[in-house]
């Protein structure tokens, strides 16, 4: 009876101080950023030139009489990196994990062609961002040419609380579109992922720590005194993802530690 005591005294220890590092861990959150392609290169998946951290990228569907990749035109004026996108191609921008969440809103600002004439390019490219609905278009000229001239075309978006974006749709018209740049910028805070803890193994002799899978580097690491800034280590054990959740399951042994989660 003494040893069971004893043993769970250990788990509720360890309960306890997780707890408090979770509480501490929220006091951070990560902020979406700016990601901005101006496509100097051809290159396919393009990497964005100005980046908010993370690994996005834009996948590029160019449709019927598309010409690719035009480094630069005469008649198209200064504009360098365009990319054609033909007859209704598409630009698929994928966001790093936390990039956009919670309520708030998400501004595309798409720079394209126009002809003077509506000869062509006599519509604009349209934005879809799954996840979020439009509340706000503006367009404004940012350059001319012989021929027609370059429109900045700005959408806003509302992300729902609760919901998360990670992608972002640019489809061209069905006449054709040629895009300078793409630029995805937000302000949104993501709540930060919350250790949950509980009894594991035969008898409670363990307990399992698991948070919202996502956060891509993201260390787990634990203390056993919260006065001691570096005291802080990664944990060994093997961290296991199973669909939206990671976990890992640790000895219920050597008295209260502290845990959090920390994002290099």
């Amino acid at each position: 009876m003494k040893n069971a005591m004893t043993r769970t005294t250990m788990v509720l220890a360890v309960l306890t101080a997780c707890a408090v590092s979770a509480n501490r861990t929220q006091a951070t959150a990560p902020t979406g950023g700016v990601y901005e392609w101006r496509f100097d290169s051809g290159a396919n998946p393009a990497v964005p030139e100005v980046s908010g951290g993370g690994g996005a990228q834009a996948a590029i569907s160019p449709g019927d009489f598309s010409d690719g990749w035009i480094p630069t035109a005469a008649i198209l004026g200064a504009a360098q990196g365009i990319w054609d996108l033909g007859k209704s191609g598409t630009i698929a921008l994928s966001l790093p994990a936390g990039a956009v969440g919670a309520s708030g809103l998400v501004t595309v600002k798409v720079a394209q062609y126009y002809d003077q004439g509506g000869a062509l390019y006599s519509e604009l490219a349209t934005v879809s961002v799954p996840g979020a609905e439009t509340v706000g278009i503006n367009a404004s000229v940012t350059g001319t040419t012989s021929t027609g001239g370059w429109f900045a075309d700005e959408t806003q978006w509302r992300v729902a609380a609760g919901s998360t974006v990670s992608s972002v749709l640019i489809t061209g018209a069905g006449g054709g579109s040629l895009i300078d740049s793409v630029v995805v910028q937000s302000s949104l805070t993501v709540p930060p992922p919350v250790l949950t803890i509980q009894p594991a193994g035969p008898g409670g002799g363990q307990v399992q720590i698991s948070w919202p899978a996502g956060p891509a580097g993201a260390v787990l690491e634990s203390t056993a005194d919260l006065n001691d800034p570096n005291g802080w280590t990664a944990v060994p054990e093997a961290i296991q993802t199973t669909g939206n959740t990671s976990s890992v399951t640790l000895d219920a042994v050597g008295g209260a530690r502290f845990y959090r989660l920390r994002q290099p």
